[in-house]
């Protein structure tokens, strides 16, 4: 009998142990998963390209999920307009009251340096497709979504500018002097900061000579197909006013230096293009719209030797 006792002993014992074991996991039957999808609002043709974005719970107002999941980084493998990610191995979300509607914010390119919101960085380097996706921050916030409800889809915002020069042989000017030109921005805003918690971008301003360096644009040119005789330049910017302080082109073409100012206010979403036609005497500009960013408005204006 006594031996029997023990037994039973045992089992109870090893039945705690498990059940201890058990508390603070995943396998809960009783926990769900949070399902993160998106729809595309990238720098590359707006698609999905094996992107890394950062969830954050915003508001629980029944359980701690606020403060368990922040900077949870999700992967994608997909190329497409719309995507699911996926967290690493044992760091997913997971709902934790049946009844609680939690809310969510995201933003992209994934940063795991984040600390206390602010991610400081700067847009100097935009030489391939790679490093303007590096800069071309999006936002996604107010997503709701609860234990019964799990699919939580983002919609993605851009938070930077983008400006698109395009440059294209006028009067007295061959294809082959634009595509050996060289082109300069003085004066543009290189440094500065994306809040993860609010989605705000702000450029730190810096002084007025390191300002004026001049800014190549020579290695961040695209040649497009049926376009070998143009050059267009694309740049992701920080929101910025330049109305008071515009923003200098420079195009460098058969030993002679043409300038242009841009006076400008970048906000932060909208696409800024202007076609160039560079002339013998002067340089022509009027603005256009690139989807599916916001369009920018339109500028006219002339820019001499």
């Amino acid at each position: 009998m006594k031996r029997i006792n023990y037994l039973l002993l045992t089992a109870t014992m090893l039945s705690f142990a498990a059940c201890s074991n058990d508390e603070g996991t995943n396998n809960d039957n009783n926990l769900v998963e949070a399902r993160i999808t998106a729809s595309a609002s990238r720098a590359i043709d707006d698609k999905w390209e094996a992107d890394a974005i950062a969830v954050t719970v915003a508001s629980s107002p029944v359980s701690s999920m606020k403060d368990m999941y922040k900077n949870v980084k999700y992967t994608t493998t997909s190329t497409g307009t719309t995507a699911e990610f996926v967290a690493e191995q044992n760091k997913s979300i997971y709902f934790q009251d049946a009844d609680e509607t939690v809310t969510f914010t995201a933003y992209g390119p994934y940063n795991d340096q984040n600390s206390e919101g602010d991610i400081l960085f700067s847009t100097e380097n935009q030489n391939t497709a790679e490093t303007r996706k590096a800069v071309d921050f999006i936002y996604a916030s107010g997503v709701r979504a609860s234990k019964s409800s799990p699919t939580v889809n983002f919609m993605f915002k851009h938070i930077m500018s983008r400006l698109t020069l395009k440059v294209t042989a006028g009067n007295g000017i061959s294809a082959s002097d634009i595509t050996s030109g060289q082109y300069f921005l003085n004066g543009i805003e290189l440094n500065g900061k994306f809040n993860a918690n609010t989605g705000a971008a702000q450029a730190i301003t810096s002084s007025a000579t390191q300002n004026q360096q001049q800014y190549s644009l020579n290695d961040k040119v695209q040649i497009t197909p049926n376009e070998a005789d143009k050059r267009t330049f694309t740049v992701i910017c920080f929101p910025f006013d330049y109305s008071n302080k515009p923003l200098e082109f420079i195009a460098t073409v058969n030993g002679q230096n043409y300038k242009l100012n841009l006076s400008l206010n970048l906000e932060g979403g909208k696409n800024y293009t202007y076609n160039i036609k560079v002339n013998k005497t002067d340089v022509e500009i009027s603005g256009s719209t690139i989807a599916p960013w916001t369009n920018g408005g339109t500028t006219a204006g002339d820019a001499t030797l």
